[in-house]
């Protein structure tokens, strides 16, 4: 029975997400005039969902995108607009020098546990911080101060991985952050062999792979590549450069069609282009111009990305908990094999994780002596499956 509910949710999901398709929201700006809109890539249409007043342009603009409630999250640094994307109404605005006074830039969503990543950044003092923000009840949190400190300049664009928790930040550097250590895995800076400068970096949740715009400037030629997150090196998908109008602007806007492998890429003067992630050619292409450029683009289908998750009741990775309940000391048994260390993540009924490891074959067991008594969720999490349970404790 668990099965055929978990088959069923899957086809719900893969439905709605082969229906909006080639669908992305974005911020269409003409000078001053910024417009919150839909775009319609397989009629080439775009409707304007609302018209922002007295808006302004910032160096700390970023976007994400809320598949499960449809909401679109626009951040100005000091402030977060909620855009209901099916309306286009703003639900709400968040002001953060009333939550948190400093800006919270280079927001992404987390579909695992419905947060909104990101830096709290302070123009005083540079220091960075990892935060949250729960868009739902407008709690913002601190997690772990970023040390040592990442390149957070204009020009960087975030991205995260729901399955491993590791949030990534695109400038000079590369840089990889564990959500739930706070760790700065990594902060190496970006190598080709054309030592090409790279941006409008994307991640396909559906491949587990990262992709972005390689530039040489001397020929005033883009190239579709691959980044390899764990050494920084990029690598072209196509060898050949991309029949596409030459423009590096940092905050145009980048996407990927979780549902088509697609990525998108918006230019200047309202250039739309659409390049097939596995082979690296020009799939999509109109000019909605002249006289604006589309900003933050969110592709409207990345479900697809959480109907892996719906593997997480995964028949192949059987894993136990056990004496549950318990009083601190639990046993853990799992018989598959894994290809990479796994986490393992517990979480109070308020939300807030209590506890954090990386499991490997050969872990057995997990100490919660110094924890509460109480009910608990678990999540152990691989990189193409999700288990999850409850846990109780009894002390």
């Amino acid at each position: 029975m668990k099965k055929l509910v978990a088959i069923l949710f899957l086809l719900t999901i893969t439905l709605f997400a082969k229906s909006q398709a080639n669908k992305l929201f974005a911020i269409k700006n003409d000078g001053k005039h910024f417009e919150f809109v839909q775009i319609d890539c397989n009629n080439d249409s775009v409707t304007v969902l609302n018209q922002f007043q007295n808006s302004y342009y910032t160096l700390y603009f970023s976007s994400c995108y809320n598949p499960i409630l449809n909401k679109y999250y626009l951040t100005l640094g000091q402030n977060l607009k909620v855009l209901d994307a099916l309306t286009g109404n703003l639900d709400t605005m968040y002001v953060f020098t009333s939550i948190n006074p400093q800006y919270f830039i280079h927001i992404v969503f987390n579909p695992a546990d419905g947060f909104i990543y990101g830096i709290k950044y302070n123009q005083a003092t540079f220091d960075e911080t990892l935060a949250k923000f729960d868009p739902a009840s407008g709690v913002f949190t601190d997690l772990f101060p970023i040390t040592p400190a990442v390149d957070v300049v204009i020009g960087c664009k975030a991205s995260f991985d729901p399955y491993l928790g590791e949030y990534y930040i695109q400038s000079r550097n590369l840089a990889t952050i564990n959500i739930y250590t706070g760790q700065v895995l990594n902060n190496i800076p970006f190598q080709n062999q054309a030592n090409e400068w790279l941006d409008h970096f994307a991640y396909s949740c559906k491949q587990q792979r990262f992709f972005g715009l390689t530039n040489n400037y001397h020929n005033a030629e883009n190239y579709f590549s691959e980044v390899d997150i764990s050494s920084g090196i990029s690598s072209r998908v196509n060898a050949s450069p991309l029949p596409t109008y030459f423009y590096k602007h940092y905050l145009s806007g980048s996407t990927i069609d979780n549902f088509s492998d697609i990525y998108y890429y918006a230019a200047a003067r309202g250039k739309l282009y659409g390049i097939d992630i596995n082979t690296g050619n020009i799939v999509y292409n109109h000019d909605y111009g002249p006289n604006f450029q589309f900003l933050f683009l969110e592709s409207a289908s990345p479900l697809y990305c959480l109907s892996d998750y719906v593997k997480s009741i995964s028949e192949n990775v059987e894993f136990e908990i056990y004496p549950n309940p318990g009083t601190g000391i639990f046993n853990l048994s799992f018989s598959s094999p894994f290809q990479k260390s796994c986490e393992l993540k517990i979480y109070s009924v308020k939300g807030e994780l209590i506890y954090f490891q990386r499991l490997s074959a050969g872990a057995s067991f997990i100490d919660l002596s110094g924890v509460s008594k109480g009910i608990y969720s678990y999540e152990l999490t691989g990189q193409e499956f999700l288990k999850v349970g409850k846990l109780v404790l009894m002390n």
